[in-house]
């Protein structure tokens, strides 16, 4: 019970709400193409991000498919494909840390969805997201 309290003080977000969440970030993104309905796989909530982002390996545009558990003992993490092919398999949470700030980060910076000057910014008013228009709104004010 004390991990599952810890966890909540630094991430209020579980499962499908947090799913949610990182689904509202790469629909708001330029470089979307699209986002996949989400899939339910045993313990696992998992939706793919359709980009127009060159791959770096093999022809074709990056596709990132993002896996969120519905427990607290797995780690949600994006498998990066390029040309129907797995590339890249990225922790969205560094071992011992569950800080919000820190899981989004690596959401954005693993799946490339905003260039670095807005990333900052985006990441602070998670609270304040709601909808893509938010992030939207917070980019456009930055420019």
């Amino acid at each position: 019970m004390k991990h599952l309290k810890l966890f909540e003080e630094f991430n209020p977000y579980t499962g499908k709400q947090f799913a949610d969440k990182l689904k509202i970030y790469a629909e708001a993104s330029i470089v979307t193409v699209s986002v996949s309905p989400y899939e339910f796989d045993e313990n696992k909530i998992i939706f793919s991000i359709y980009t127009n982002i060159p791959g770096d390996y093999n022809a074709g545009n990056k596709v990132f498919k993002v896996s969120i558990p519905t427990n607290l003992v797995s780690k949600s993490y994006v498998e990066t494909y390029e040309g129907g092919k797995e590339v890249l398999n990225t922790s969205l949470e560094p071992d011992g840390e569950n800080d919000i700030n820190d899981i989004l980060l690596n959401y954005i910076e693993a799946c490339e969805l905003y260039d670095d000057s807005t990333t900052e910014n985006i990441v602070d008013a998670y609270k304040e997201i709601k909808s893509p228009e938010d992030i939207k709104k917070i980019i456009k004010d930055l420019g």
